[in-house]
């Protein structure tokens, strides 16, 4: 069930998401080179067309969300696709070869999107979101050890998508044990620590250790982030 402050809560993790997105959209027309690794947004983009147009579409304000989230993503992966051709390409024997790879990609990524929705029986997309979140978060850190430039990179980015998983764990918990009173729980250690002790759906174990070692990744990420920018900006927040 979704209280208003699940709703409020849930609303904007969806809003940090689409700052995030259109946050990548402009670092990687600026520096004309991607902004997000090719895998990470094309797992991306189908959890967000499974979820937006297959698995009943506009149930509710997630889902309707997640087209807003699509509609982005279709205009990022574009731009990767442009922008990442002359880099993959050399890996690649024939030019046309870049066009079966980016449909093996989604091919691959919705078989396996589609079926662990199903098979995990994850109509929330709970595990399959956050198996989408830290393949990111890992594919980000990557991107940052394997460039360390700050080409394609960005600190906002960075912090947009730390606080939008944030808002979304914050709204699974809210799911889960709802406060509709504030004074519900004897304490806030008693609330803490029935969320910790809970292994049902959608707060399961698996879902909470999904969520901390994003939550981990993407502070280092950010810290990663700082330091860099630091080093080639003299304002850090003056960069997009």
């Amino acid at each position: 069930m979704y209280t208003p402050l699940v709703i409020a809560v849930g609303s904007s993790c969806a809003i940090s998401w689409l700052i995030t997105y259109v946050l990548i959209i402009a670092r990687t027309i600026l520096d004309k080179t991607s902004a997000i690794p090719l895998l990470a947004v094309t797992v991306n983009i189908v959890w967000e067309f499974i979820y937006g147009f297959i698995l009943e579409p506009g149930s509710d304000f997630i889902h309707i969300f997640s087209v807003f989230w699509f509609l982005l993503d279709f205009v990022i992966i574009i731009l990767v696709v442009k922008y990442s051709k002359d880099a993959i390409t050399t890996y690649l024997d024939k030019q046309v070869s870049y066009l079966w790879f980016i449909f093996f990609l989604l091919a691959s990524s919705f078989g396996i999107v589609y079926f662990s929705f199903i098979n995990l029986s994850d109509p929330e997309g709970q595990y399959t979101g956050y198996g989408v979140n830290l393949l990111m978060t890992y594919l980000f850190i990557d991107k940052y050890f394997r460039q360390k430039t700050l080409a394609g990179q960005s600190l906002y980015v960075a912090i947009f998508k730390f606080l939008g998983t944030l808002l979304a764990f914050a709204a699974t918990c809210l799911e889960a044990f709802p406060i509709v009173n504030p004074l519900g729980y004897a304490s806030f250690w008693q609330y803490i620590f029935d969320i910790i002790s809970s292994d049902a759906y959608p707060l399961t174990n698996l879902v909470k250790m999904l969520y901390l070692v994003i939550f981990i990744g993407d502070i280092f990420y950010i810290l990663m982030i700082h330091r860099l920018v630091q080093k080639n900006c003299r304002n850090v927040w003056m960069r997009l």
